[in-house]
């Protein structure tokens, strides 16, 4: 997921300042009002950050009760439901935060996000292009307008947009392990494996830039050194089943092929546990039946290339519950 645009609660004071309360009670002065929503923010971002994201939402909704005009309150709760992948949530806050302040940046961020989680790109490149407009060297902006750029196969127009983060902001890792995926489906082997190698040196837990540096490697030939990032990653994400294939697929051009069997039996094994991953049983199905193939075990690998046919034709069926 691309990140939300980092919230700096200085940048945000200006609009609440200029906020109307609308409600006050008999009490309570609009000034009071306005002080008392500003503690919320400052309380609720604190919350966001450290992940309690429910009482983040029952502060902001108190924040929203007191003065709902307040472009802010939805802006940040619009992060808070992000945060918790309640994307239609997130999209209704920030598009109300957006019609009350057109030319407030985080909501757009927010919505953009969501948008990228809800599978519609181009509506997510909208509102990224609209932060650009009004922050032009956000590499936020940038990283994440190139993801929907990545995610609609526009590759020249995302390669563009991380290597202007990346100009902006040399040590942004995530626009090195970005445009390393684009270099990979562009066949740009060699460029991919110094994007990925530049976003380790930036971020060494970065475990995405672990499996494609490995994956790079098999291709190029270099099972040694894709087993050295499959093993890596697997420290990192102890079930990954794809550090699991990745191993086997490596093992199996070393022609070690007791080792393969066991790996890919794990990567099986994990691929049945959840939804996620379960998209991937028949490739690691189909890893094992090869190395069953190149022992002379014909008889299983036919039965795992079955099982991954059955599994391409019902995705949910094998897994676990």
């Amino acid at each position: 997921m691309v990140r939300p645009i980092s919230v700096d609660l200085a940048w945000m004071l200006p609009i609440l300042l200029a906020c109307t309360a609308v409600r006050t009670d008999a009490q309570e002065t609009p000034t009071a009002v306005g002080q008392n929503v500003e503690a919320i923010l400052s309380r609720s971002h604190d919350y966001i950050v450290r992940g309690e994201f429910d009482l983040a939402i029952a502060d902001l909704t108190e924040a929203i009760r007191l003065d709902p005009n307040c472009p802010p309150n939805y802006s940040l709760r619009s992060w808070a439901y992000l945060k918790k992948q309640d994307l239609g949530r997130a999209i209704a806050d920030a598009s109300k935060a957006i019609s009350l302040a057109p030319r407030f940046p985080a909501p757009y961020f927010n919505r953009g996000n969501a948008y990228i989680l809800k599978n519609d790109p181009k509506a997510a490149i909208a509102d990224f292009t609209v932060v650009l407009g009004l922050l032009p060297d956000n590499t936020e902006a940038l990283v994440g307008r190139g993801h929907a750029y990545l995610m609609i196969k526009d590759l020249d127009k995302a390669t563009g947009d991380f290597s202007e983060a990346i100009r902006l902001d040399p040590k942004c890792a995530e626009a090195y392990a970005k445009r390393c995926v684009v270099y990979m489906r562009k066949g740009d082997l060699d460029k991919a494996v110094a994007d990925s190698t530049t976003a380790l040196s930036l971020d060494p837990k970065a475990t995405p830039s672990y499996l494609n540096r490995g994956i790079l490697y098999l291709e190029k030939g270099d099972p040694d050194r894709a087993l050295l990032d499959f093993k890596a990653l697997l420290v990192l994400l102890p079930n990954s089943d794809e550090g699991y294939a990745g191993c086997g697929r490596a093992h199996l051009l070393k022609m070690e092929d007791d080792q393969a069997i066991k790996d890919f039996t794990e990567a099986i094994r994990l691929s049945k546990l959840d939804v996620l991953s379960s998209p991937r049983l028949p490739s690691h199905l189909e890893g094992r039946a090869k190395v069953y193939m190149s022992k002379g075990q014909f008889d299983k690998a036919m039965a795992d290339y079955d099982a991954a046919a059955h599994a391409q034709s019902n995705p949910t069926a094998a897994i676990q519950h």
